[in-house]
Formats: structure tokens, sequence, C-alpha cells
């Protein structure tokens, strides 16, 4: 999943729902995949079209 070089890797969009978490549940890998990103200094930003959960449950 992850890219043998991040230096390759400008920046990621990563959509929350299904991919970061399913329902109040961690999606396996998904922590692994953040701090991998985080080690390799590469920006992330997260998204997500969520209409069920307020702001603040997200953060």
């Amino acid at each position: 999943m992850m890219p043998d070089k991040l230096e390759d890797v400008d920046a990621v969009l990563i959509d929350l729902d299904g991919t970061i978490f399913v329902g109040d549940k961690l999606v396996p890998g998904a922590a692994d995949a953040i701090a991998s990103l985080r080690r390799g200094n590469i920006p992330m930003r997260f998204g997500t079209n969520i209409s069920r959960m307020p702001r603040t449950a997200l953060v």
C-alpha cells in the first residue's frame, strides 16, 4: 500500500469514513499508514462527507 519511496509522494488526501474508520472502529493498518506518512513528513489532509456525525465528533 505504501510506496517504497515516500520522497516521491508530495501530499496525501485521505477520506475518513471507510478508509480510516468504519462506524466507531479504526480500519486495520490505518494508524500505521498515518504514522508512516508522518515519519516521512508527508503533508496530509483529511476529508469526509459524513453528515450523520457532528464536526466535533470527527475531530
